[in-house]
């Protein structure tokens, strides 16, 4: 009987041994302890004719004392190529099945020809199910990274475009707020220097360069006779002026 669908049976039944090959808080460190002990076990009783019984000792050396480092490297080595070289069909060994990725990747540490080794084999097609896994996962992580980075360049040139698109607005608006204010500035330079009876038509004209309301109330024209003014002219007068208090109400009056 094939050892290594029997070992993977055994630890799956074991619900607190962790065999994931992910783990990122033991590792599998027992399981994979496990596995190399039963590995070197199965190669000493190849060595020694199929005999278990004599030599029960764990991965750390036979019970005897008398196995050197290389010894042990050796029988753990041997343990896999029979397991592996030995599963059949009805094993029912799967390449997503829990263990076996852990498995063939220790495997691989004491056979390092593994794919070569197993190639047209039950395990050898196991591996390279593994193995396009893998590749598959890192193009699909590759894919993943290169569309990050795309959405984190777009991010940038977005965020550098709004600050540009800010930056630029508001210096337009403090260029039209100067443009309006030397407009303003030259407007009531202008209104200052006209008579009260210029003023007065300035007021009444049909469009004015800027809002009556910016017109200093100590410039307007309020004792001026309306007379100089078009019948038209005038109502235009009253009318935009309006509802405006002061000295504005006061040349409403003299108007009216």
């Amino acid at each position: 009987m094939n050892w290594i669908p029997a070992f993977l049976k055994e630890c799956r039944a074991m619900r607190a041994l962790c065999m994931s090959s992910g783990c990122t808080t033991c590792g599998a460190g027992e399981f994979r302890r496990r596995l190399l002990d039963r590995a070197a076990i199965e190669g000493r009783a190849a060595g020694r004719d199929g005999n278990h019984d004599d030599w029960a000792g764990d991965a750390t050396g036979n019970e005897r004392g008398d196995e050197t480092g290389d010894a042990r490297r050796e029988a753990i080595a041997c343990g896999f190529r029979l397991g592996l070289l030995g599963l059949q069909a009805g094993d029912q060994m799967e390449a997503g099945d829990c263990g076996v990725e852990i498995m063939l990747a220790e495997a691989r540490g004491f056979q390092p020809d593994l794919e070569t080794f197993l190639e047209g084999t039950i395990a050898g097609d196991l591996l390279a199910t593994i193995r396009d896994r893998a590749a598959a996962a890192s193009r699909r992580r590759d894919r993943h990274q290169r569309e990050m980075a795309t959405a984190e360049r777009a991010a940038r040139a977005r965020r550098r475009r709004r600050v540009w698109e800010r930056r630029t607005s508001h210096e337009a608006r403090l260029e039209a707020k100067q443009h309006r204010d030397d407009l303003l500035e030259l407007v009531v330079a202008s209104f200052a220097r006209l008579d009260p009876v210029g003023r007065l038509k300035w007021l009444a004209k049909e469009d004015l360069e800027i809002p009556i309301d910016r017109i200093p109330e100590n410039l307007l024209p309020i004792e001026t006779d309306p007379i100089v003014l078009l019948e038209v002219e005038r109502i235009r007068l009253i009318n935009r002026i309006g509802g405006r208090r002061r000295r504005w109400r006061r040349l409403k009056m003299n108007l009216a």
